[in-house]
């Protein structure tokens, strides 16, 4: 099992289910129809991580997160049907509420980079 450092953003569940923030870059193995795939990620990623550090979903960063989003949007079936899809959206969110919040931008703002 590759070892992933992260710092935790937010906790659930009487702390056993944390979002965390990926601190350092790597790579995930998975097993795909070829065999071992590595999948790699960046510091930023998010993951979810439940009880004895156990990975529940991740790490995804925010353009996988809009990638898949979109999918869903779209009509994807195997993306609606996703296992993990759920809290792995879940997840992006809570670590997005977590950023420093930026003022509205005003209807002349808006306008101008619309």
């Amino acid at each position: 099992m590759t070892e992933i450092h992260a710092e935790v953003i937010d906790t659930f569940q009487r702390g056993t289910v944390r979002v965390m923030c990926v601190t350092e870059p790597g790579h995930t193995e998975v097993i795909g129809k070829e065999g071992n795939v590595k999948i790699p990620y960046k510091a930023g990623d998010v993951v979810l991580v439940g009880a004895d550090d156990r990975l529940i979903c991740g790490p995804i960063g925010f353009e996988g997160a809009i990638e898949f989003a979109e999918k869903i949007l779209s009509g994807n079936t195997r993306a609606m049907t996703q296992p993990a899809g759920l809290q792995m959206l879940a997840t992006v969110i809570i670590a997005l509420s977590s950023l420093t919040p930026q003022p509205p931008a005003t209807v002349e703002q808006a306008a101008a980079h619309g």
